[in-house]
């Protein structure tokens, strides 16, 4: 219990302010700081899942907590006093909470609070005070003595006095001592035995003086637990009620590292299959029209060339080597100029991309976003414990028939290459050592998150204890303590994202170019060879 002679600390200054906002402050309510107190706003506990953003454009929203320094407060309603006249202000006299951060306050103060319409003005002393303002409309100019008197927050003539409690409560409760409860979560849920959700609920029986004793259920058979582990309260169930949310999360899709292609074939990926296509199409009915106005036009000639040599003639300008032509009329000038533009077009662009796969990674496939997914028709997914039906967009099919644990559907999918799986981010990160033993990457995480996830406890309906539950998970969680078994479970295991890194120039970017050389080679010594052995039966 916290006494006017206690003199807090920081963090304790802290712990006041967040259970002040907490049960003054609505869901989405918005908190404003005037002031230069230095609060470290972050740490602050809100029960919330989003953070706020400390600003002093308190015109822009209507603010649910004002937490100012007393210091500031005179300047403040100076300022309230020069707008009071704009409707925008008007709107949020009725509503608004304001925290003062002091000792003492002057009379004046009080009065112009009163003036102001600010109904609901709650002090906060640094000894650990709360004292809540009554504006008493038959209060009077002779009932304050001076406009510069000082009220202290112990004043009953003025504030309405309220203590804040301990985390805890001092004691243990008799009805509670030495009482048994059955944890149970179902065997699909891999983590829940020794997870972040049992050492909550084992924090709170510490103080509690309970034991727990954990089962593993083979079948949903609610009512012989007392605590259900690995449930959303988003779940419909009409046998359970459910604890407040306790733990945040989000689904991300997981799909599988893309493998490297092989060096030696990488080449014939630089165009997709449809351009090599058009391009040798292209060639072919080039070929085939040059052929044929060279055989029309130049029938004097003795020597006639053939098909053969005109896709030849297109595949050496490909490869930037020289030839000489004669043109002996205006047609066949016209045409071959358009095949060696043609192949100029062609030869900068596959060296362009050449190069750049010659130097880089390319992969199987590459999946970066859920339209990727349903692009490709990529198979989905899911552990069906892990994320229920009730969070699936309709319309979207996933199959819940591949794996049974967390575990089984991450692994899954990293020994699979043509699969995508809806996993939570947390239960990832956890197993991120197990499926990574030697540091590979075998997955990888789409961003951003596909869904936003809350998940608390259940209990039976009616269980006596809920409100209990309850009440100790607010305070764990106002006061940081979640946070750091959270952080803990989070420590557990390392999770990478999956990145390409740049690598050094080295002999297997070249391996293609060396084993085209090899090959060519190969090929040329068993013409050779060939040729020898013709020649020596000829002469024979």
């Amino acid at each position: 219990m916290l006494t006017a002679s206690t003199i807090l600390t920081p963090l304790q200054l802290l712990k006041c302010l967040n259970i002040l906002i907490h049960h003054y402050m609505q869901e989405h309510g918005f908190v404003l700081v005037v002031g230069s107190y230095q609060i470290n706003y972050p740490n602050m506990r809100f029960n919330l899942a989003e953070d706020f953003d400390i600003t002093t454009n308190w015109h822009s929203t209507d603010p649910s907590v004002i937490i100012i320094d007393v210091k500031q407060l005179r300047t403040f309603l100076r300022i309230i006093h020069d707008e009071v006249e704009e409707p925008k202000f008007r709107s949020i006299n009725s509503n608004v909470k304001m925290i003062i951060i002091g000792s003492t306050i002057s009379a004046k103060n009080v009065n112009s609070l009163r003036l102001f319409g600010f109904q609901n003005t709650i002090l906060l002393d640094q000894r650990g005070n709360i004292s809540k303002l009554i504006v008493n409309k038959r209060m009077s100019s002779n009932f304050i003595d001076t406009q510069h008197a000082e009220l202290h927050a112990v004043d009953g003539n003025i504030f309405e006095k309220l203590v804040v409690e301990d985390i805890f409560k001092n004691g243990e409760l008799k009805d509670l001592n030495g009482l048994k409860l059955a944890l149970c979560y179902p065997r699909r849920c891999v983590i829940c035995h020794n997870g972040m959700e049992v050492q909550t609920f084992t924090f709170i029986f510490n103080h509690l003086n309970i034991t727990a004793e954990q089962y593993v259920i083979q079948n949903e058979n609610f009512l012989t637990c007392d605590i259900f582990f690995g449930y959303s309260n988003q779940n419909d169930v009409a046998l359970l009620d459910f604890t407040i949310p306790y733990i945040y999360d989000t689904a991300s899709w997981y799909v599988p590292t893309p493998k490297p292609l092989s060096k030696l074939l990488f080449f014939l990926r630089i165009f997709p299959p449809e351009i090599w296509f058009i391009l040798i199409f292209c060639v072919l009915s080039i070929s085939i029209v040059w052929f044929l106005v060279n055989l029309l036009l130049n029938q004097k000639q003795n020597r006639k060339s053939s098909l053969v040599e005109h896709i030849l003639i297109i595949i050496f300008l490909f490869l930037e080597q020289s030839r000489r032509f004669q043109f002996n009329n205006s047609s066949v000038f016209v045409l071959t100029s358009v095949v060696i533009f043609m192949t100029f077009i062609t030869n900068a662009i596959f060296k362009c991309k050449f190069l750049y796969h010659l130097i880089g990674e390319d992969f199987v496939q590459k999946i970066n976003s859920f339209e990727d997914i349903l692009r490709y028709e990529v198979p989905m997914i899911r552990n069906n414990f892990e994320i229920g039906r009730i969070f699936i967009p309709d319309g979207l099919s996933i199959d819940t028939q591949k794996c049974v644990t967390s575990l089984e559907c991450l692994k899954y999918c990293s020994e699979n290459e043509n699969i995508a799986l809806l996993s939570l981010d947390r239960t990832a990160r956890h197993f991120w050592q197990v499926l990574n033993p030697n540091g590979v990457l075998n997955i990888r995480r789409l961003n951003p998150p596909f869904l936003s996830m809350k998940y608390a406890a259940a209990m039976r309906s009616g269980h006596p204890f809920l409100s209990v539950f309850n009440e100790y998970l607010r305070r764990i969680i106002e006061h940081g303590f979640l946070e750091k078994i959270i952080a803990n479970y989070d420590s557990q295991a390392k999770y990478v994202e999956y990145s390409v890194a740049h690598v050094r120039l080295s002999l297997k970017h070249l391996i293609a170019s060396f084993a085209m050389l090899g090959a060519g080679l190969l090929l040329s010594t068993i013409a050779a060879i060939w040729e020898i052995c013709v020649l020596t039966f000829e002469l024979c």
